[in-house]
C-alpha cells in the first residue's frame, strides 16, 4: 500500500479539507480551477487537487508530467485510480459541496447535517479559505 492509498483509507473529511486549505494557502503550481493539470509555455498550471497532490507528496510538477492523470500518478508514485479519487474529493470539496463530497467517498455520518460552503474560484483569496478552517474545526469536534 502506498502513502496516497493508505491516506484516503484512514483520512477523516477534516483531513482532507485541511490539505487543501494548505495546498492553496500556498500553491505550488499556478492555480486554474478549470482544470487538474495543464501546462502552458512552460507553466504550469492546476486547481485545487492538482496543488493538493503536491502538497501531499511533496512533489512539483513540471510540464512533462502534469498534462495527464497517467502522467501525475506514474510521476507521483501512485495509482492512477488513487489519483482520480483524491482529484474528485478535493474539487467536490472546493466547490463547497461538502455533503455531496462524504456521500460519495464513504465518509458521511448518518442524520449529520453538512454545510455548503461557497465555492472556490481560480481567483479566490486567503479569506474565501476560512470557512473552510472553520468547518474542518468543527469536524474534527464531531469526529470527522
Amino acid at each position: 500500500m502506498d502513502k496516497l492509498q493508505e491516506f484516503m483509507q484512514t483520512a477523516k473529511l477534516s483531513d482532507y479539507i485541511d490539505l487543501m486549505v494548505k495546498a492553496l494557502e500556498n500553491p505550488k503550481i499556478k492555480i486554474s480551477m478549470m482544470t487538474y493539470g495543464k501546462s502552458y509555455n512552460g507553466i504550469c498550471f492546476g486547481c485545487a487537487a492538482t496543488n493538493a497532490l503536491c502538497e501531499f507528496s511533496g512533489k512539483i510538477f513540471d510540464e512533462t508530467n502534469i498534462d495527464q492523470r497517467t502522467e501525475r500518478a506514474q510521476f507521483l508514485g501512485y495509482d492512477v485510480m488513487d489519483v482520480r479519487d483524491f482529484e474528485r474529493i478535493i474539487d467536490s470539496l472546493r466547490q463547497g459541496d461538502i455533503q455531496n463530497t462524504a456521500i460519495m467517498f464513504s465518509k458521511a455520518r448518518p442524520n449529520y447535517i453538512y454545510p455548503y460552503l461557497t465555492m472556490l474560484t481560480s481567483f479566490y483569496t486567503l479569506e474565501d479559505l476560512i470557512p473552510f478552517k472553520e468547518l474542518s474545526t468543527k469536524l474534527k469536534q464531531d469526529g470527522l
